[in-house]
């Protein structure tokens, strides 16, 4: 199995011919830009959210990371930057329907190798869960199915075991689209409110899978879901982090 360092080649290439935008700007990828234009996470981040830092010793201003936040995931933990063929590709699977499922549960698999600090004592991987009649498929499903596959190993929830969603909610990238005040927010603890936990999480360790991370609302929310379900622990785990410029609160 490889490692995640085997993924990680540096500045983003020029894509190739195959890989012209779509009409919706989002582009299909081929695997070898995919390889080559994979950006990994900045030298320098933070612990608890993997957003990028200054310097070594600067401070992440991001509001759950700060003492005393209502933090209820342990730690959040990306596989590379959304940005450069990642975040192509993430979008290319998410709002065109190209298959990167597999690859992307690869790429979670070599992660995972890569770091059993975090994986050791995991009891239950569960993604985090799409809304029913989703017309652009269940990916976040999809993800955590290719995932078993690939690793069979691994504690994954098959869809609908361990957390279901009940209901569409409203969208936390569209309220950050258009600039609505607290409605990230508010729509991350919609989703989890729309959520029902299906198996018995009590006193399980948790790896929640989900594909992008940015503010961390709504994986926080989520985990405390899971959290007042009885789990002991959640940690998170997305394919990748959004570089962001985020509010103290």
């Amino acid at each position: 199995m490889a490692t995640t360092e085997s993924f990680l080649t540096g500045a983003a290439l020029p894509l190739c011919a195959q890989c012209l935008p779509l009409r919706d700007g989002a582009r299909h990828i081929c695997q070898s830009c995919f390889h080559h234009g994979f950006q990994p996470l900045a030298e320098h981040r933070c612990p608890l959210c993997s957003q990028s830092l200054t310097g070594p010793d600067a401070a992440c201003v991001n509001w759950l990371c700060k003492p005393g936040a209502d933090r209820a995931f342990t730690a959040a933990y990306a596989c590379g930057l959304y940005t450069g063929s990642l975040g192509a590709a993430i979008s290319a699977w998410k709002y065109n329907g190209q298959a990167w499922a597999g690859r992307f549960a690869q790429l979670l698999e070599a992660w995972m190798t890569a770091h059993p600090e975090v994986m050791n004592g995991v009891d239950l991987v569960v993604g985090n869960p799409s809304a029913p009649g989703r017309t652009t498929g269940r990916h976040i499903e999809d993800l955590a199915a290719a995932l078993a596959a690939v690793a069979p190993h691994r504690p994954v929830a098959p869809a609908d075991h361990a957390l279901t969603k009940t209901r569409s909610t409203p969208s936390s990238a569209a309220a950050r689209r258009e600039r609505i005040p607290g409605g990230a927010l508010a729509a991350a603890h919609a989703h989890a409110d729309a959520l029902q936990v299906t198996a018995d999480v009590t006193g399980l360790r948790i790896l929640l899978l989900d594909d992008v991370l940015s503010s961390g609302n709504q994986v926080n929310a989520v985990a405390r879901r899971l959290l007042d379900a009885g789990a002991a622990d959640v940690t998170v785990l997305v394919l990748a982090r959004t570089p962001w410029k985020p509010r103290t609160h």
